[in-house]
């Protein structure tokens, strides 16, 4: 086992070409790292979830009534704001074709939890090593591989096995007085706990600090433990089940309490911003000197 990744952890001394002289038997048995307070021990629970006055909660919400409900910021609309006030502002969300392998592993792992089993994909006659088809649920060697790799984990690690069994997913959260939603991938209960789990699909385990910044994970998972927060009454605890794209190896990598309350603090102050928008005249990109 590989020891514990932290949020703040130093890449300086890592070799990053040693991925690619390792085995595959030498990749299985790094196959799996989970450490810190989410073990083999853990008990994890079924969250009993209840709406209230001010915000509804809503199991099985179909993906694209999700998307398509009006008037509600998600996470991916309040990072436009990081660009400028035009682009939150015509924000129209899209899925780029880089995150197509993503949706795949997310939608086969929430239909292991809700029904059991994972989608029965097969492998395409086609060559390219990024085809997929969904009407015929055919998928390149490559990808398929990949897939098997992580299902193994899913289907051999008690970790693993538990949450799945005991765990809700893609619940949708409406945060009626601030007016934003999230949609948790995982939610599950540790004792008094709520704790989430956020799939993400990686180039390289070891490069999540730069995906983080890249694509403002952090204001992700403080939006959706702020909102969740308010709607559970309970702390929440978040953790990234971290896939790899190349290998198939998965890793968990908890948050830390500190971190986490940081970057809550930065959603409520990017959601602050919102209110000093000017709908009619939202500023653009600022004047820069290089």
């Amino acid at each position: 086992m590989n020891e514990n990744t932290a949020l703040d952890f130093d890449l300086s001394d890592f070799d990053f070409s040693e991925m690619n002289l390792l085995s595959q038997e030498e990749l299985n048995e790094r196959r799996t790292d989970i450490t810190g307070v989410i073990d083999d021990d853990t008990v994890f629970v079924k969250p009993n979830l209840v709406s209230c006055e001010k915000m509804q909660i809503v199991e099985d919400l179909p993906n694209l009534e999700y998307h398509k409900t009006d008037g509600f910021v998600s996470s991916s609309r309040l990072k436009s704001l990081n660009v400028t006030e035009w682009h939150f502002v015509n924000y129209i969300g899209s899925t780029a074709p880089a995150f197509a392998f993503g949706n795949v592993v997310h939608d086969d792992i929430e239909k292991r939890i809700k029904l059991g089993s994972f989608v029965n994909w097969a492998a395409s006659a086609l060559k390219a090593k990024t085809t997929i088809k969904h009407d015929k649920l055919e998928i390149s060697n490559e990808y398929l591989k990949i897939i098997k790799q992580y299902r193994k984990d899913f289907e051999n690690n008690k970790t693993l096995s538990n949450l799945t069994e005991n765990c809700l997913s893609e619940v949708s959260f409406f945060d009626f007085e601030r007016m934003v939603k999230v949609r948790p991938d995982i939610i599950t209960q540790v004792g008094n706990d709520i704790v989430i789990f956020d799939i993400k699909t990686v180039a390289s385990i070891h490069w999540l600090n730069s995906d983080i910044r890249k694509y403002k994970y952090d204001l992700s998972a403080g939006m959706y433990a702020d909102v969740i927060e308010k709607a559970t009454g309970k702390k929440v605890r978040w953790c990234f089940l971290l896939i790899c794209k190349v290998t198939g190896l998965t890793q968990l990598v908890e948050v830390k309490d500190k971190t986490l309350q940081d970057w809550k603090f930065g959603f409520t102050s990017l959601l602050d911003d919102v209110n000093g928008i000017n709908l009619d005249r939202p500023k653009g990109y600022k004047k820069e000197m290089i």
